[in-house]
This record gives C-alpha cells, structure tokens and sequence, in this order.
C-alpha cells in the first residue's frame, strides 16, 4: 500500500523520524537536568542579611531540649542554607523576606533559653512574632526595646516570659499591630507601671497600664488577663496578677474588637474605663473582660452605643448604682455578667427590649429586684441563668415559662414565695443544674411525683423539694455542683458490686503479670520510675526548706531559686 503512495510513505517515515529525536533529546534533559528546587527556592530564596539574623539570634538560646533550631545551621548545599525552610520560619512567596517567625513552646521541659538577640532587627519586613512560653528573658531580664521597631508587626506574643525592669515605650510605635498577647505573663519589676508585689513564681502585678497602648491603632484583640483560677460557675477567679489603673486612652482604636483585662487591675473607676474605650462609629468591639479588678462607680447610661457587644464581663467588683436600661439596645448581647457587684434598683422590660441575643446572664448577689409584668414575653432564649439572692417574688416568674433551652438555673433566696407551676418540669426538660430553695412543693407537683418517682431522672442536678435532694451545702465554694446519687440508690448493692470488680480487676492484672514478661517489665519500670520522681521532690523541697533559713539571700534571689526549682521538678516529672 506505501509502495503505491511513496509521497504518503515519504511522509510518514519523516514524521517517525521527528518522533524518535523528540524521545531521544526529552531522555536526555531528564538525565541531566537537575531537579527543580523548591517554590520558595525559585526567585524567592533567603535573604543573606536576614539568614545571619536567625543564626545570631540562635547563638544566643544556650539551651534547645526539643531540638526546635536544629534545622537552622549553614553549609549542606543550599536548600539546607535557606532559611525559608527552616522551622519556625515562614518567607513570603513574592519576596522571600522572612514574614513569620514562630517558636512557641506548647510543652513543660521544652523552653527555649536564652536571650531576644539584636539581630532580629534586622528582619525588617517581620509581620508575625510568637516567643511566648520560653525562658527568652537573657541576663538582664528586660523587655528588648528594639522590638518597637518592627513596624510591620501585626501579631506579638510574649506571654510566659519572665521580665524585670522597665517596660520600653517604644512598643507604643508599633502603629499596624492588630493583636498583642500578654495574658498569663510573669513580670517583674516593671517601672514605672508594672512592679512585682509578692514573692511567688506566678508573680502579681500593680501599676499602671501604659498610655503607649493607645497609639496602636490597627489592634484588634488587648489580652492583659490573668486566668488563673475558676469559680463554681466558671468565671475567672484570681488572687494574684494585679496590675494597676487603667491610664491608655483606647479611644481611637476604632479595630479593637477584644479587651480582656481580668484580674489585672489594682482599682479604678468603672465609668472611667468605659470612657477610655474607643469611640467610634459603629463599634467594632465585641467584648470586654473587667472581671475581679475592684472597680467601683456606676455603669454609663450610654452603654448602649458598643453596638457590637457580644460579651461584657464586670463579675466580682465593687461597682454600685442601677443597671442601665439602655443595655437592652445590645442586640448582639450573648453573655451578660454582673454578679458580685454592689448594684441596686429594678430591674424591667425595658432592660432585655432588643436583647433578642441574650443566651447567659449572671445577675446574682446584687442588691437587685426583677418586676415584669405577668404577659411579658423575653425577646431571648437563655441557656443559663443565675439570679441568687436577686428578689424576683413573691410569685414563682411566669416569663420562665418561655426558657425552654435552660441548662442551668440559679433562684435561692430570691423572694419567692410560690408553688412550683404545672410547666416547671416540661419547661426545664433540659436542665442539669436547677436551684431553688425555700420554694413550697405544692400539692400538684406533690401529686405528680408521687405518681412517678421516675419524673425528674437524668437530672441529677435538680434540689429541692418536691425531692429529698437539699440545696445546700455545707462548703459554700461547691455550690453550683449538685451531683447527687438517683432516687432509690440502694447502698449496698453498689458495695458488694465495687468489691467484686476490684477482686476481678484485682486477679486480671495478677494473672496478666505473671504470663506475660513484656506487662511485668513495664510494670516494675513504672515503679522505678514513680520512685525515682519521688525523690527528686523530696530533694526540692528540702533544698527549699534550707533555702528559707538563709536570712543572706535576698527575696529576689529567694524567688529566683524557687522558679528554678519549680523547673528543676517538673524537668524529672515530664522529660
């Protein structure tokens, strides 16, 4: 058939030809072309300048337990050399500037330590910093002031490092910063407003919050907070981590959408913090933490301009006055917490108008009286609610009825002098925590459970009558935590029950360890290894108790010694 056509032939045979040379010349470019470097090699790799920054600043940790700077060394070729690759090093894919340099420590026995190096300075284009949680405080112990030089800086944490000495203002010059973490940090000595006042490694702190806060106007999130402690009801409770007063002017942070200064304040006037807030329009902030800072005053009427508010949080103060009617404008309201406080006046309608948001209000141990009238329907669905001593009698409060979602309901010593009404126990299906002392069963609710003794199971939070459960107890510092045995407990089944399990359990891990080598080698390294953790907590405390006696050291270097000692301990508990 090609015989006939030798142009078709001609053509066909070229074409095989072009072919193979395409094959032949594709096989060899695969022999000998190197393979391609990484995206972040390709016009975009490591700064000399900035390289040598990272490697000073690790020549200045004296100590790496996880290894977390390992991959950060010269020579090796130059992937090994760009420290684009490097842990904890992010470079932007454009420039390849070093952007991000991220070296938290999550884990006890793992700190990095040593010193903030210079040379950091020298990443100019840095837009995120995270140091926090390491031992990164050198010899001095001060904050470096070169890090207000950063002006590209949105994200600086440093909470968990121990500083002493005074806090450089030129932190106030980092004008893009949207988020600084602090919360839980160990200062000390911080003149002129932050001073150590007490001599335990989580120190407590007093002075003044600095006025440079106020220049950083893209900040989005302010966390001052102390969280070290919480109640029954879950609030923060601390006795340390006092700061001082509230002296930035926050007014013109009009990206601030988070302040959380719990447990941080010495005192000060609530109206005044409120007055320091920003002040634009529309109000971007969202929530504010004031909780346990012994602040006194009265609420401003105009707190219904924080239209985005979707928490605010004065628990455990010493404010006074009424409540504002005006919170009820807080259409975004989720979280209201004015407990232990000294507020007095009525509490109205008027007061939860637009609160259509509202899911937790904490009102209890204030001086307050809730009235509503009897057809009144709440704009909200609460899921806790927590009105302890508030007066809300002597008629058991028919707007409840509505609050079908309610998983924990606080109403002792509220005044009421009522029988529990026939909607009680469809209304709270969902309750796991229901407090109402000193409420009369009444015979309806009587009648109901003698009908069913099963009517409130699965609700072991639930006291009072018409149930044997009481509301009281005798450690005011458990109350909230009713977790009662259920209606019909039989004593002792359950203990012939527990008995015969620990014997059974007991014979299981007998027989497992005397079968099996590998069970019976791991179980006595455990208890070498319990035993050996043991006395290494006898030698602390005994170097502590020798410690105390030596009336030649001095209180700083006293609390330095336990901080080392406290990391000496938990170094052998969790290598």
């Amino acid at each position: 058939m090609l015989m006939r056509h030798p142009t078709i032939a001609a053509a066909a045979a070229a074409a095989a030809s072009i072919l193979l040379l395409m094959i032949a010349a594709d096989g060899q470019a695969a022999t000998t072309t190197p393979p391609s470097p990484p995206p972040a090699a390709i016009g975009n790799y490591c700064k000399p300048r900035e390289r040598d920054a990272l490697l000073a600043f690790k020549e200045g940790v004296t100590d790496d337990p996880a290894g977390l700077l390992a991959s950060w060394r010269r020579g090796g070729g130059q992937l090994q050399e760009d420290c684009c690759q490097w842990r904890g090093v992010r470079c932007s894919n454009r420039t390849g500037h070093v952007v991000k340099l991220r070296l938290r420590n999550d884990h006890a026995g793992t700190a990095l330590a040593g010193e903030i190096g210079q040379s950091l300075i020298s990443l100019e284009h840095l837009r995120y910093l995270d140091l926090s949680m390491n031992n990164l405080a050198g010899s001095t112990g001060h904050v470096p002031e070169f890090l207000g030089s950063f002006r590209s800086l949105r994200y600086l944490n440093l909470s968990g490092i121990v500083f002493s000495g005074m806090v450089p203002p030129q932190l106030g010059n980092l004008s893009n910063l949207r988020y600084l973490d602090l919360s839980r940090i160990r200062l000390s000595g911080m003149v002129p407003f932050l001073y150590i006042n007490d001599g335990s490694c989580s120190t407590s702190l007093y002075g003044d919050i600095p006025q440079a806060l106020g220049n950083m106007l893209s900040l989005q999130v302010l966390d001052f907070s102390f969280d070290d402690h919480k109640d029954s009801m879950g609030m923060s409770v601390s006795k340390n981590g006092k700061m001082g007063t509230m002296k930035a002017n926050l007014k013109n942070l009009c990206n601030l959408e988070v302040l959380d200064l719990d447990c941080r304040l010495e005192y000060g006037n609530i109206m005044d913090i409120f007055q320091s807030l920003p002040q634009c329009s529309p109000s971007k902030l969202k929530e504010v933490h004031l909780a346990g800072n012994s602040l006194t005053g009265m609420l401003p009427n105009w707190i219904g301009r924080l239209t985005s508010l979707v928490t605010l949080d004065l628990f455990n103060n010493s404010i006074t006055g009424q409540v504002p009617s005006e919170i009820g404008m807080l259409t975004n309201l989720r979280n209201l917490y004015l407990h232990f406080n000294n507020m007095s006046g009525t509490i109205t309608e008027k007061h939860f108008a637009h609160l259509t948001s509202l899911k937790s209000i904490y009102l209890c141990y204030n001086h307050l009286k809730i009235v509503m009238d009897p057809q009144w329907l709440p704009p909200f669905k609460l899921e806790k609610a927590y009105f302890a001593s508030i007066t809300m009698g002597p008629s058991f409060p028919r707007w409840l009825q509505s609050q079908v979602d309610i998983v924990a309901l606080a109403m002792n010593d509220a005044g009421i002098n009522d029988t529990f009404p026939d909607w009680f126990s469809t209304t709270f299906s969902k309750a796991k925590l229901l407090e109402f002392p000193g409420i009369p069963s009444g015979t309806q609710l009587g009648t109901l459970y003698d009908q069913n003794h099963h009517l409130y199971d699965g609700n072991d939070g639930l006291c009072g009558p018409p149930l044997q459960k009481s509301c009281y107890k005798s450690d005011a510092s458990e109350q909230g935590h009713l977790m009662r045995s259920k209606q019909g407990f039989d004593i002792e089944p359950f203990s012939i029950g527990v008995v015969m399990g620990f014997m059974a359990g007991l014979w299981i891990v007998f027989y497992a360890l005397l079968f099996r080598k590998s069970w019976r080698v791991a179980y006595f390294c455990l208890l070498d290894k319990v035993y050996d953790e043991s006395s290494v907590l006898n030698v602390v405390e005994q170097l502590q108790y020798l410690k105390k006696d030596e009336n030649r050291t001095s209180r700083a270097g006293a609390e330095v010694l336990r901080c080392k000692l406290h990391q000496l301990f938990w170094a052998y508990i969790l290598p």
